[in-house]
């Protein structure tokens, strides 16, 4: 009993210093948590920004309420709205980054998007500078979500726009080191889980790591909780108990499958609870003290 209760108290402390970790790990979050307006030039909250959202062009994207929300995301506030208008113009609202580190050259990009009533062919958030970035969203003129760059060339993953059908888009952004950016698409991944072993699109551009965040919409559009951190776990904060994370064959609960799957991972990610990059003796702690149901 004592042993047990030795492990169960260390996995806590490790848990709780995951999510300190976490918090560390992320680099700008916005909610939109802002009074309705028609207007989002000029708004300054959240973290980890440098400056307010900046329109930069005629069409305006405003603030409504209420949010949006997905299964077992940490979500707050109202969400910017993009109305629909009758041309093929874009509303664009940008917001730079405060500067930041990126030790091993990956930053991932998390935000929830929906298209309403009259939207138009393509939008989404864009991520670099405006003459040579990518949009991540939904490709214009195909309508399915994807990887644009700014000639709206791209890669499409198989989840096409639906209206009134909230999407969770995550992009992890890869420095090769060469001046080229690797960005790597998930669509509607499982708050509370593990990255993918694959993303469902990538894409290579030449250019830099993010410095500026873009609201680029045609117009009939719903965008809310952008974040930007340096981990999965940080961009995907979740509202199930620690517990679930150590259930590493989504059965519900915890026990010897998951056991044999982190010691599978040895070394490597593919087991990492604690949000340190490798699968260690830290996991394993993490994993007994949830042994049994996830609930």
């Amino acid at each position: 009993m004592t042993r047990l209760l030795s492990t169960t108290l260390v996995a806590a402390s490790i848990v709780a210093m995951s999510a300190t970790a976490m918090a560390a790990d992320l680099i700008a979050y916005d909610s939109f948590s802002y009074n309705p307006t028609i207007n989002l030039h000029g708004a300054n909250g959240g973290s980890g920004w440098s400056g307010t959202w900046v329109k930069n062009q005629a069409i305006p994207t405003g603030v409504g309420a209420p949010g949006l929300s997905w299964p077992n995301l940490v979500t707050a506030g109202n969400c910017a709205v993009t109305a629909a208008y009758g041309n093929d113009q874009y509303s664009i609202y940008s917001r730079v980054l405060a500067p930041y580190t990126d030790e091993d050259g990956v930053v991932y990009i998390s935000f929830l998007f929906q298209p309403t009533f009259g939207f138009g062919e393509g939008g989404g958030v864009q991520i670099g500078p405006l003459t040579n970035g990518m949009i991540v969203g939904i490709h214009p003129g195909t309508g399915f979500y994807g990887l644009t760059d700014m000639a709206f060339a791209g890669v499409d993953t198989n989840v096409p726009a639906e209206l009134d059908t909230t999407a969770l888009c995550v992009v992890r952004v890869t420095n090769n080191f060469d001046g080229t950016i690797v960005y790597g698409l998930y669509m509607n991944p499982t708050v509370g889980q593990l990255e993918p072993a694959f993303p469902e699109a990538t894409y290579m551009i030449g250019g830099t790591m993010p410095a500026v965040v873009r609201i680029l919409n045609d117009g009939g559009f719903l965008t809310d909780e952008i974040r930007v951190g340096k981990t999965w776990a940080s961009v995907l904060p979740s509202t199930l108990p620690p517990a679930c994370a150590a259930d590493l064959d989504h059965s519900g609960a915890v026990g010897a499958s998951d056991l044999g799957i982190l010691l599978g991972a040895w070394g490597g990610a593919a087991g990492d609870l604690d949000g340190n990059g490798s699968t260690d003796a830290a996991d394993l702690a993490v994993l007994l003290g949830a042994w049994g149901s996830c609930s």
